[in-house]
């Protein structure tokens, strides 16, 4: 995840006692304060909402985080990868 540097806001939220209990249980159990633990907690659902709405071109452009985005240096990778597979794949099977 990219972290920006943003200038820092105060929040005042009126939560129910169950949220209050489970906040509480999350600080206890792993030595964040309260606000770590609200960061925390934003941060996890702004990732899952936007995972959710983003457009194939923009998972791409998160960078190499995804599979086959990378810049590997096989340069024959895209053109022999038949032939590459299938050389992984029977030295697995024959245990080489």
């Amino acid at each position: 995840m990219t972290t920006y540097s943003y200038p820092k806001s105060r929040i005042n939220a009126r939560i129910d006692q169950l949220a209050e209990e489970q906040l509480r249980y999350v600080t206890e159990h792993t030595q964040m304060n309260v606000t770590e633990a609200l960061r925390a907690s934003i941060a996890l659902l702004y990732d899952k909402v936007s995972r959710e709405t983003l457009r194939p071109a923009d998972v791409l452009a998160r960078g190499q985080s995804f599979v086959a985005a990378g810049a590997s240096g096989d340069t024959e990778g895209s053109t022999q990868y038949k032939s590459i597979l299938s050389q992984s794949v029977l030295q697995k099977y024959q245990g080489n």
